[in-house]
């Protein structure tokens, strides 16, 4: 198993060799080897954690985040090979 800083709810992605995996308490969104499990990249978002699967298509991991207590929500892109993000949209409502 691989330490990513916290439990993870929602099930991780794949793509590029790589395996994606959102978190909501700690907020990061990681980027793991398929080969060995290293971390590749790890990426936080201020006051809004993961609470769905991630998705990758394209080189791009596409990713929900929301914060519970409030309902507000973001859909966020990232490139699969750097954690870059590319753009967000935010206030999407309750992602669950």
């Amino acid at each position: 198993s691989k330490e990513v800083g916290d439990v993870s709810y929602f099930g991780a992605s794949m793509g590029q060799d790589s395996l994606f995996v959102g978190t909501y308490q700690s907020r990061t969104l990681t980027s793991l080897s398929i080969d060995n499990g290293e971390e590749q990249w790890k990426k936080s978002v201020a006051n809004e954690g993961f609470a769905a699967n991630p998705v990758y298509e394209g080189g791009v991991v596409y990713a929900l985040s929301t914060d519970l207590d409030t309902g507000k929500g973001s859909l966020r892109a990232f490139d699969a090979t750097d954690g870059t993000e590319l753009w967000t949209v935010p206030n999407i409502g309750s992602t669950q």
